[in-house]
């Protein structure tokens, strides 16, 4: 009797999941710009971080002979605020990512010359006065996940 209720148990899971699994189907969305801004040139804007808690979106900018990483207040998407830049000069040559988790947010940075050591410098998403950590790491840091 156990083994035909199993059996029948694991039938109809694997039917109920049929569904889900066999036709998934097109996704219908639409998306429509409500704003926009200019944030600089050819090599700005490639990498962006949102901070949920600070409502704040932090793009990587080293456009035009910058090396920044550009503030955007985006608790109105509809009237976006451009905020004071974090300059990451004093930490080396070029933002190269950025990450946000937990109201912290986290940039690689490569070094003046690009063979030495780069650091990782954290901000406190909620005071972008000074940061809470600079680790130094290897060359060309990329990438900095949570």
């Amino acid at each position: 009797m156990k083994k035909i209720s199993l059996v029948f148990l694991v039938g109809a899971l694997a039917f109920s999941c049929r569904e889900r699994i066999s036709a998934p189907g097109p996704v219908n969305a639409t998306f429509k710009e409500i704003s926009s801004l200019k944030i600089g040139g050819e090599a700005a804007a490639e990498i962006a971080a949102f901070d949920p808690l600070t409502n704040q979106l932090f793009i990587v900018n080293n456009s035009e002979g910058l090396s920044q990483v550009d503030v955007i207040d985006f608790s109105d998407p509809k009237n976006l605020l451009v905020k004071s830049p974090i300059d990451i000069s004093v930490f080396g040559g070029g933002v190269n990512s950025a990450a946000v988790k937990n109201g912290m947010l986290a940039m690689a940075i490569e070094a003046f010359t690009k063979t030495d050591l780069g650091s990782i410098v954290v901000y406190k998403t909620s005071d972008l006065s000074s940061p809470i950590a600079n680790v130094t790491v290897g060359a060309l840091p990329d990438l900095v996940p949570f």
